[in-house]
């Protein structure tokens, strides 16, 4: 049953992170091709300013009520749709 429950916490992480995509920069991931949740999301493939990132961040950690560490963004770890997803489950301890 946990197992369950963990695949439906990270599911809803990932259809809110899909929805702030969406409100903030227009981009729909889940219209896209399932490879572009690893592409770096500060790239000309996605169009996002380093500035925006600051802002999506922030975003990220208001919503899902966490603080992203700062050796994430250190170690670029907060730059693909799956890897965010990844820090937000870490974070909110699911």
């Amino acid at each position: 049953m946990k197992v369950v429950k963990e695949v439906n916490m990270e599911n809803q992480i990932k259809t809110l992170l899909a929805e702030i995509l969406v409100e903030l920069f227009g981009i729909d991931i889940n219209t896209l091709p399932d490879e572009a949740r690893d592409y770096p999301l500060l790239s000309e493939r996605f169009g996002i300013e380093p500035y925006q990132m600051i802002i999506f961040m922030e975003t990220v950690e208001e919503k899902f009520g966490i603080r992203v560490p700062e050796s994430a963004i250190g170690e670029r770890k907060f730059n693909t749709f799956n890897d965010i997803a990844k820090i937000i489950i870490s974070e909110k301890g699911e």
